[in-house]
């Protein structure tokens, strides 16, 4: 009888000392989602859960956090649920993304119809802010799964720019190394990026939130972000 005692007393502690682990897509081969994470980690620990990510191609990636075989997406700009609506936007930034173009050759200052009609661009399939560039432009462009694919379409001629995160390529992806070394980068623009959770999480919104509001609030995600930048880009 005492055993079993003992046997529900461990169990029993161990049930509520267990965290729930939540599990998020995100895209590869972008060693600055690695800000967002540390972010989310600090946060849902707060609200009691541990954080698991999968890194998947960009489209796929987006595409099973909606359809709910994850709980959520990692980081993505803003308005991302207007293009995934089962996706939910917490509004507080954890993350910054800078857009840059990478070529072997100059880059014009400015792209407009007239300068960029003989000029082929690169967007990896649904990196959404490069999409809303090319849009913004009125550009001729193609897509590609990976940056890699598109930095070697660069290097043989096939095509002119690609629109990828800047410092992507401090990782996996090897821009900037001898073997995808390009000529020239260029920061287009910069946008902040948010959280996503999928609707089957609604209940977590409200307090994530309020999470993640107190960390900006004492300035520590602007800490993470700055420190990761120091330790791993410079």
């Amino acid at each position: 009888m005492l055993r079993a005692v003992l046997f529900s007393i461990i169990i029993s502690t161990f049930s509520i000392q267990a965290k729930t682990t939540l599990t998020f897509s995100a895209p590869q081969y972008i060693d600055l989602h690695n800000i967002s994470i540390l972010v989310l980690r600090k946060a849902y620990e707060k609200l009691g859960y541990n954080i698991k990510i999968v890194e998947l191609p960009n489209a796929r990636a987006l595409d099973y956090a909606n359809s709910g075989r994850y709980d959520g997406e990692l980081s993505r700009i803003g308005g991302a649920s207007k293009l995934y609506p089962n996706l939910i936007q917490i509004p507080v930034s954890i993350n910054k993304l800078e857009l840059a173009a990478y070529s072997d050759k100059p880059i014009p200052d400015k792209f407009t119809n007239d300068k960029s009609d003989s000029l082929l661009f690169i967007a990896e399939r649904g990196m959404i802010l490069a999409k809303q560039y090319i849009n913004k432009y009125n550009l001729d462009y193609v897509e590609v799964v990976s940056y890699d694919q598109g930095i070697e379409l660069i290097k043989s001629g096939r095509a002119d720019i690609g629109l990828f995160p800047f410092k992507a390529d401090t990782g996996k992806l090897k821009i900037g190394t001898s073997r995808y070394k390009v000529g020239f980068k260029k920061i287009l623009e910069t946008e902040r990026l948010y959280h996503y959770i999928h609707k089957k999480n609604e209940h977590l919104a409200e307090e994530l939130t309020k999470a993640l509001q107190e960390m900006e609030d004492n300035g520590e995600i602007e800490f993470i972000y700055n420190n990761w930048l120091t330790e791993n880009l410079h």
